[in-house]
């Protein structure tokens, strides 16, 4: 019994060995790809956050005076302390509210998307 079951057994042995290092290699590649996406995400959000604040300094600089007035009249509705008028301050909106916030929301959603797109169609025979 044993000389009859022996080989087969080796043989599923080899089989399942030889199909796990295949699949141990394709995990180490995705590891590899995966960490090459998150750096490159993160390279792309500080990009945005860049270009965000260069926006910002050229309208500062462009409309100074509208930029200044505006500042100083958010600080004057934020400052709880101020109640000249005998209002409390508005409340702080939500980022999420902002138009310039969704769309840059939108664009960084399409961008994860075609990341995955670019992942699957990779991972298709």
């Amino acid at each position: 019994l044993l000389s009859k079951e022996e080989p087969r057994l080796i043989q599923l042995f080899d089989e399942k060995r030889q199909r796990y290092e295949l699949d141990f290699g394709r995990l180490r590649e995705l590891k590899r790809e995966i960490s090459h996406l998150e750096h490159a995400e993160k390279k792309l959000e500080t990009t945005v956050q860049s270009e965000f604040q260069h926006w910002r300094k050229a309208v500062a600089q462009r409309y100074a005076g509208a930029v200044q007035n505006g500042e100083q009249k958010r600080d004057k509705d934020q400052d709880p302390q101020d109640h000249s008028d005998g209002k409390a301050a508005p409340p702080v909106e939500d980022p999420k509210d902002d138009p310039q916030v969704v769309k840059v929301e939108k664009a960084l959603e399409t961008l994860r998307q075609r990341l995955q797109e670019a992942e699957d169609a990779k991972d298709e025979p």
